[in-house]
């Protein structure tokens, strides 16, 4: 056959679930992750986080900093790590933040035939303002990495 590009095949979740307790501490998942698939290494390009269906963004930190927030402001403040890389975080109230703007140390994985490299761990944590009632299977906010090949410079 005709010679051509290698296949770029990566796995990414599609949520980051969460659930917030009546004392406002959030659970996440600890078993997410990016999985390269593909025969070549590739990278996380960049994050970003954009609220959703009436939410809005804030900075993350202790959730004691929400302590004096109305009851059901919709707030979130996020947190993430890849790889075991540096966490980063949202800041202020912008609606769509950009979270890793370039590859950075944790974000790079091998091709699959390296099964100790074409992984990528997500960690993840998150802060909520006071609810109400219970918010079941509602979309927050999105998150969307970007992947990109890790090419030879």
């Amino acid at each position: 056959g005709d010679p051509s590009a290698t296949a770029m095949s990566v796995t990414v979740p599609t949520a980051l679930p969460m659930a917030m307790s009546q004392t406002g501490d959030v659970t996440t998942a600890d078993n997410c992750q990016i999985i390269n698939n593909s025969y070549g290494a590739v990278r996380v390009k960049s994050v970003t986080i954009s609220a959703e269906n009436g939410w809005r963004l804030t900075a993350f930190g202790d959730k004691s900093t929400l302590a004096s927030e109305k009851v059901d402001s919709n707030k979130l403040g996020f947190a993430l790590s890849i790889g075991g890389g540096k966490e980063v975080m949202t800041k202020g109230n912008a609606s769509t933040q950009r979270l890793i703007a370039a590859p950075m140390d944790g974000c790079y994985m091998t091709g699959v035939g390296d099964p100790n490299g074409n992984t990528a761990a997500i960690e993840y944590a998150a802060i909520v303002t006071p609810m109400s009632g219970a918010v079941n299977n509602t979309t927050i906010a999105n998150v969307i990495f970007v992947i990109e090949w890790d090419l030879a410079e």
